[in-house]
């Protein structure tokens, strides 16, 4: 399987950007032996999940995969972006670096 390129991402940054901008995250599932993780959104558009595999592909999924338990560090991050927003979704500096920014709102 080849890696995204760098004009893959920047779209890929931006049509994420549109459909998730905003989307509040209410779950972070990954798979270390597959360097699998998906994060599950809820959006005014209903429950999105974004699946990534290390540099191979990011996208928008309605499969239901099977993850083991969380290990410790799962359990933390879930516990750091649980509730959080998806604020912007962006590509660093034309690099293959899909980076999302998420924010904490005040309730």
């Amino acid at each position: 399987m080849r890696q995204l390129s760098r004009v893959e991402v920047y779209f890929l940054a931006k049509e994420l950007g549109s459909l998730l901008k905003n989307a509040r995250v209410s779950n972070f599932y990954h798979n270390e032996e597959l360097n699998l993780a998906l994060i599950k959104l809820h959006s005014t558009s209903g429950t999105r999940r974004l699946i990534y595999q290390g540099g191979l592909r990011a996208h928008l999924t309605s499969f239901v995969y099977p993850f083991p338990s969380p290990s410790a560090n799962v359990v933390n991050v879930r516990k750091l972006i649980r509730g959080s927003f998806v604020r912007e979704v962006s590509q660093v500096n034309f690099d293959r670096i899909l980076r999302i920014e998420l924010e904490r709102r005040s309730e």
